[in-house]
This record gives structure tokens, C-alpha cells and sequence, in this order.
């Protein structure tokens, strides 16, 4: 489900319950699925769709949102990585080695058409691990190898990367700013870092990861900004890292950004109870996630947390301060 749909159905059952309750609904993302919809809607954009090469380079129609100027603010994108470059696109196959983020880049690359000085991207949901070579490559980047032929961004070809051309990369990219909406800490490389954390959830074998883990270490050689122990560095295979450190993207935690857009605080101070959810409850939920900042950010307010299933003990549950939780495992 969206964060839109979810706060539906909550919204539903609580007023089944209480049918004179107010209730304010405002849906959260972290960066990763539903994050292109919440903001969407939370900063009045309006929804563009562009053609691009998909992880595997077939053709998919990719939606992203055009932010109109304000007093305040230039005009802004909002892009999210997953409609271009998704793990919903590959339709399950492993194909990990091969797969790219060639149409993320395209998508930054519309943004900048439109005269984007912003861009708000969303890199959770991937199919890819080419540490953003393949939207680098589309953003006018060039690869060769040892032989000085040019080398694509698939990251079996990657491993064999010796020059990076950067006389074709787009000059707007140094006037834009890119902010990447982090759904997780994790840097780029080493036992927590990209390949190894997320590389298996792709699909990859315990052989792959191990490529993929020198392949990310010798890709980030060639950048001017060496970012790779950046909190976050290693989202979306590394494409945090990737816009980091080529083209000086500024890294943030995804659902802290969205609540500050949405001027969650402001709002939550209204409420006598708060009520979110996620698929599964567990520590990781409190390192960046929705539940986890909703309830950092509570101002006061109780919380009841709806969740397909978790493994919280009674304890944990009083320390992460929720004051009630709801297992639909328990329904089924």
C-alpha cells in the first residue's frame, strides 16, 4: 500500500470507532516508495512523465512531479528513483551485474529541461548497484577501459573501468541543487555498506556481492569528492554515493525532510493521539524510518503503531515510547 492508501484505511477504522473524532491525515514517506506522491501532493506539484531506459534498458514511462517557483524557492523536481530504475522492472530476475540507474539520470536530466534548480530525489526500491555510474553516464559522463574503449555503467563492465571523462557532463548539474532523500545510514563500502547489506535483497549471490563490493570500492576512486563513509552513502546501490560525489548532492534523512515539507510538527501538536505503521516493526525502524522519527518527533502526543508483524519485546516497546501496537498477524 502507499502511505496514502494506509492512512486511509486507518482513518476508516477510527472513525468507525469514534465517529465525531477530527482526524488529520498527513501520509510520510522515507525516501523510498511513495515518497514522489506524498510530496506531490504536500508541495502542490504537478505529475510530468518522461520515457526512459528502464535497470535493464527497456523503455518504461516514468513519472515524476514539477514544483513551481515560490517567493522562497527555485523551481523544484521531485524524482523517485524506483520509477526509472526500479526492482519492480526486472520482474524478479537477478539480474544485478547488468542492471543500471541510466534512467534515473534521464529523469534528472528532464528536470534540468523544465529549469529545475532543485531536484528532491527519493533512491529507495532499486533494481541497481552501479554506485549511479549508469545516471551519471546519461548526465554526460563517459567510461573507458583499459584498452580505451568506452565501457558501459553495467557493473560487470564497471570492474574493468580505467579513465572517466568528464568534459561531457551537463554544466546545469553545477548550478542545480540535489538534495538525496535517504531511507537508510549505511555507507558506501565495508560490512554495512551497499553490496553486502543490500545486494542479496537485489537478488545477488554471495559471489556477486563480493564483486560488487570491489567493483563500488574501485569505482569510487574516480570521484572528485570522495564521500563514500557518507551516512547514506550506500542507498539505492550506492547512487547516493554516486550523485555525492560527482555531483556534490547534499545527503539528508529522508523522513525528516518530508515531515519538515509537511510541517508535521506544527500539525501533531494538535492531535490528542497519533496513530502510523509499517510492514514490519523491528530495531532498524528507529534508524531513519518513518515510524522511528514520528515517534522521535511526538511532541507529547501518544502513539499507536499498526504493523503487519514485529519483534519488539514489552520492554523495547516502553523504550521506544509507543504507547500501543497493533499486529494484523494476529487478525489473519
Amino acid at each position: 500500500m502507499t502511505p496514502s492508501q494506509a492512512a486511509r484505511l486507518m482513518g476508516r477504522s477510527v472513525r468507525e470507532q469514534f465517529p465525531k473524532a477530527t482526524l488529520i491525515f498527513l501520509p510520510l514517506a522515507d525516501g523510498g516508495d511513495g515518497t514522489l506522491d506524498v510530496l506531490t501532493h504536500a508541495l502542490d506539484g504537478t505529475k510530468k512523465f518522461t520515457w526512459v531506459e528502464g535497470p535493464l534498458g527497456r523503455k518504461v514511462k516514468a513519472s515524476w512531479a514539477l514544483i513551481e517557483e515560490t517567493k522562497s524557492r527555485p523551481r523544484r523536481a521531485v524524482i523517485e528513483m524506483a520509477r526509472a530504475s526500479g526492482l519492480a522492472l526486472i520482474r524478479g530476475k537477478n539480474r544485478i551485474m547488468e542492471a543500471t540507474s541510466y534512467g534515473t539520470g534521464q529523469l534528472i536530466k528532464a528536470a534540468l529541461d523544465h529549469d529545475c534548480k532543485e531536484i528532491l530525489m527519493g533512491v529507495g526500491g532499486t533494481a541497481c548497484s552501479d554506485g549511479g555510474a549508469g545516471a551519471l553516464q546519461a548526465l554526460g559522463l563517459r567510461y573507458y577501459g583499459h584498452t580505451g574503449r568506452s565501457i558501459s555503467a553495467k557493473p560487470k563492465d564497471l570492474q574493468k573501468l580505467d579513465r572517466v571523462d568528464f568534459q561531457g557532463l551537463d554544466p546545469r548539474l553545477r548550478r542545480a541543487r540535489i538534495y538525496v532523500l535517504c531511507d537508510v545510514e549505511n555507507p558506501l563500502l565495508g560490512t554495512s555498506g551497499s553490496a553486502r547489506t543490500f545486494g542479496p535483497q537485489k537478488g545477488a549471490t554471495g559471489n556477486q556481492v563480493q564483486i560488487l563490493e570491489k567493483m563500488l570500492h574501485h569505482w569510487s576512486r574516480f570521484a572528485p569528492l570522495q564521500a563514500q563513509s557518507l551516512k547514506g552513502a550506500g542507498a539505492a546501490g550506492g547512487m547516493a554515493f554516486g550523485l555525492a560525489g560527482f555531483a556534490k548532492a547534499r545527503l539528508v534523512r529522508g523522513t525528516s525532510y518530508v515531515m519538515r515539507a509537511l510541517e508535521w510538527e506544527k500539525e501533531a501538536k494538535k492531535a490528542d493521539l497519533i496513530v502510523t505503521g509499517e510492514g514490519r516493526l523491528d530495531k532498524t525502524s528507529f534508524q531513519g524510518k518513518v515510524v522511528g522519527e514520528i515517534i522521535k518527533h511526538r511532541v507529547g502526543v501518544p502513539v499507536w503503531v499498526v504493523c503487519g508483524s514485529h519483534t519488539l519485546t514489552p520492554n523495547q516497546l516502553k523504550q521506544f515510547y509507543i504507547s500501543k501496537i497493533f499486529t494484523l498477524k494476529e487478525f489473519l
